[in-house]
């Protein structure tokens, strides 16, 4: 009986926002992202250039490597109202965006 009711717990929980960062030109699209307070995230990074990046975020306490071509997935939350930077650590002034959480 307790199995029964731990999957009914966890069959239970929101599934994660999803949201989608491009890098494409040395830069992030879309430059703001907006995700809901208190929810588990999950950030798709897609890589449209011809070399790898590495995205990283102090605040988010992330960093991922995106191979060209390729596409990562990162995990997030549930994260506390705020903003939260992103950039690209080979072209930090031009890859740089802000998950806006409310």
């Amino acid at each position: 009986m307790w199995i029964t009711l731990t999957a009914v717990a966890l069959s239970a929980a929101p599934a994660p926002a999803v949201l989608h960062l491009t890098i494409e030109g040395h830069r992030l699209s879309p430059s703001v992202l907006e995700a809901p307070a208190g929810q588990k995230l999950q950030l798709i990074v897609e890589n449209k250039d011809s070399n790898a990046e590495e995205i990283e975020s102090y605040t988010l306490n992330r960093e991922k490597v995106v191979g060209p071509g390729k596409t990562v997935t990162l995990y997030l939350g549930p994260l506390d109202a705020g903003d939260y930077d992103l950039y690209g650590e080979d072209h930090p002034d031009s890859a740089q965006a802000t998950l806006t959480v409310r």
